[in-house]
């Protein structure tokens, strides 16, 4: 016997018989579904943060002359 139909006879037992014993009653437990990723709470965290780093260097400006390099200036 050839070894292709060895295979093919083992396959169609198999779809004949169903699932391999204790399978059946096993069930995977239910999964929680995926949370949509919170793009509004990283736009506020951004927002916060490029506030932040514009009032220290307007601060920082105004109390400290000459502290940060001239940009654009020539």
């Amino acid at each position: 016997m050839d070894p292709e139909r060895m295979v093919s006879e083992g396959a169609a037992r198999a779809a004949v018989q169903g699932p391999a014993a204790g399978s059946a009653d096993r069930v995977a437990p239910p999964t929680a579904p995926a949370r949509p990723f919170p793009v509004a709470w990283v736009l506020l965290i951004a927002l916060l943060t490029g506030a932040l780093v514009g009032v220290s260097l307007a601060m920082i400006s105004i109390f400290v002359p000459g502290a940060l390099p001239a940009v654009g200036a020539g």
